[in-house]
């Protein structure tokens, strides 16, 4: 009598059908991102002339005729100004999302101690008159796009400098710890405000923000970026956050080198 417990293992053809249909259907969703993509970038692109001509006009509305217009309309001119730039700067920062995905992946051996210190020179100009206290251990070598890994070390630190304002002294730590085998592990570390984590699934998501009520907040494209640059290697991107506690994102990138 048969046994009624077995059960019967798919066939090696069905196998390889399988796995060639799936490797269709991830090619096709790759193409469609691009597609996604190069029609983000071209109407963000295409959009940002009209606004600039509207916040030209509206200056020159405003330096001609500021001085006559009642302070209601005098508000409303300003209004219009602001509005144009902000529009502008979330097009920009969207153009910018869209290239990240759209540019090929320039892959090397980078020494991500020379990275990191590129990436603090850059930030220097929002950590003027701060007190603040870096914390670095060494890190190692790895294989990836060294301009956009710069990037990474880039918006995650000055994302650690913004929220760690109301500290002093303020407490950045950037380091690598063990992670899973053949994969590096890097993580910044903050004393800052911290975040509830019930909003960690919207950290990651173009023109989110941690804090609604922050009036320097910026665009919201940073952490996003962040995702799809590691997202492209072949890592993973999460946070970890108490309110009041700081914050410590992590990044993990496919280790490749034997160094």
């Amino acid at each position: 009598m048969a046994d009624t417990d077995t059960v019967e293992q798919p066939s090696a053809a069905l196998v390889r059908n399988l796995e060639a249909r799936n490797g269709r259907l991830q090619q096709a969703l790759q193409a469609a991102g691009r597609e996604i993509d190069a029609l983000t970038y071209s109407i963000a692109h295409d959009l940002r002339t009209p606004l600039m001509h509207i916040d030209g006009f509206a200056q020159l509305l405003q330096t001609s005729s500021g001085a006559v217009l009642d302070d209601e309309s005098r508000d409303h001119l300003e209004r219009i100004i602001l509005a144009t730039r902000t529009m502008s700067e979330q097009l920009g920062a969207l153009v910018e999302y869209s290239r990240v995905n759209s540019a090929e992946l320039v892959i090397s051996e980078v020494e991500l101690e020379d990275v990191l210190s590129e990436a603090l020179e850059l930030v220097r100009p929002w950590t003027q008159g701060r007190n603040i206290q870096w914390q670095r251990t060494r890190l190692p070598n790895v294989r990836a796009d060294e301009n956009l890994l710069r990037e990474v070390f880039v918006n995650l630190i000055a994302n650690a400098v913004k929220y760690t304002r109301a500290r002093e002294p303020a407490v950045i730590e950037i380091g690598t710890r063990v992670a899973q085998p053949r994969e590096l592990l890097l993580f910044v570390r903050d004393n800052g405000v911290g975040f509830d984590l019930k909003y960690a699934s919207k950290l990651f998501t173009p023109f989110q923000h941690m804090h609604a009520a922050d009036a320097s907040r910026g665009i919201g494209m940073g952490l996003a970026k962040v995702r799809r640059i590691v997202t492209r290697h072949g890592g993973r991107v999460w946070a970890e956050s108490q309110v009041g506690q700081g914050s410590t994102f992590y990044v993990t990138l496919p280790d490749d080198t034997d160094v």
